[in-house]
């Protein structure tokens, strides 16, 4: 990544949590208890609910599932956004702002090396509810690892691939992200971007001294069942269903 993007990219982060998120960390000293405060600003369709079966004449608001007292919102039958997202919207306006460039070099980068990736998270991108934008295009969430450690785990809820920047100063020691099953462990400084399949390969990062973060960029891996069927409510007649270039009427 160019210097221009790395080297006020921590500054960002912290400015925009006034400072108190990131901190002076030495992860080693807390060993197997170490945890980390993370946020995720991301777009769910995984729990959305599923149009199976339903009449198309029925709204999903009065669909009422087997059993259940109370019907669904329409709006449970589609994507989301995290409470997480809902409840930082001033930070993630501020984040979205500062790391734009960021955001755009990165998304040239897949397009460039992984272009049939790219068409793919794209999709799902283009047809979100309301034809609300992703700061994080072509991917819908990117979560932010203050203070980051992990231990031993795949991301097997993602699409395909992540993309993960550290973030950190020039003091910071260690904190390497590490591969299990190909025995890779790399050695990210601020700014070092990498893509990844998180659902497929077992990773962790190392204990570290000093301040570090990560931004991670991602997908739902439910996405697909939104892309290809609106859930399964893609004949319904409450279901607009629109493709990227086209308009309401």
């Amino acid at each position: 990544m160019p210097i221009a993007l790395r080297k006020d990219a921590l500054l960002h982060l912290r400015n925009a949590y006034q400072q108190h998120m990131v901190q002076e960390t030495d992860s080693a000293k807390a060993g197997q208890n170490f945890e980390y405060p993370s946020i995720h600003f991301s777009w769910y369709n995984r729990f959305a609910k599923q149009g199976g079966n339903v009449p198309p004449d029925v709204d999903p608001a009065e669909h009422r599932r087997k059993g259940k007292r109370k019907s669904s919102k329409t709006a449970q039958s589609q994507p989301f956004t995290s409470a997480e997202l809902q409840e930082n919207m001033k930070e993630y306006g501020i984040l979205s702002q500062c790391f734009r460039d960021m955001f755009e070099w990165i998304a040239k980068a897949v397009e460039l090396f992984l272009p049939a990736e790219y068409k793919v998270l794209a999709q799902y991108a283009d047809i979100l509810p309301m034809d609300a934008p992703c700061a994080a295009y072509p991917f819908t969430s990117f979560v932010i690892n203050f203070n980051v450690a992990t231990t031993l785990h795949r991301d097997w809820k993602d699409m395909m691939f992540c993309v993960v920047v550290a973030l950190s100063d020039d003091k910071c020691t260690d904190g390497d992200l590490c591969f299990v099953e190909p025995g890779i462990r790399l050695q990210l400084r601020n700014g070092d971007v990498v893509m990844f399949l998180s659902g497929k390969l077992t990773h962790f990062n190392m204990h570290f001294k000093g301040l570090r973060a990560s931004l991670v960029m991602h997908s739902d891996h439910a996405g697909k069942n939104w892309v290809s069927n609106r859930n399964n409510w893609e004949k319904s007649i409450y279901m607009n269903k629109v493709t990227p270039g086209q308009s309401f009427r």
